[in-house]
């Protein structure tokens, strides 16, 4: 989640580190703005103002940027998908690997899948 802190970076500060390595990381992160980091602080009951997330961006921000550029999905990585939407003879088909269903689904899916496609494919003798 955030990256490690280190004491000596962030001496001189109201904040302990966690806390402004936590606000930095969240802005690059997702697509928030200051005033939303913000609010996400302030429910988790800390106080800080969005002009010092600004500051802290600015002085912290681009060892975090790269860290997440870095780590940012390749066109080589594995994908796995949860569901996906096969056509079959130009017949939509819907395929998930039941991690939010039941096995039973996930089998009985298949199954249909797997038969259509047999009966599509088999030659006429």
């Amino acid at each position: 989640m955030t990256p490690p802190t280190d004491a000596a970076r962030y001496k001189n500060h109201r904040f302990p580190g966690e806390i402004i390595s936590h606000g930095v990381w969240l802005y690059y992160r997702f697509p928030l703005s200051y005033r939303d980091v913000q609010e996400l602080l302030f429910e988790r009951g800390i106080e800080v103002t969005h002009e010092a997330l600004r500051q802290w961006c600015l002085k912290f921000g681009q060892d975090y940027a790269n860290q997440l550029k870095r780590r940012r999905a390749q066109p080589g990585d594995k994908w796995h998908l949860d569901e996906v939407f096969l056509t079959i003879n130009g017949e939509r088909h819907y395929l998930t690997n039941g991690a939010s269903f039941l096995h039973t689904t996930y089998i009985l899916v298949f199954y249909k899948l797997n038969s259509a496609i047999e009966r599509d494919t088999k030659p006429d003798a």
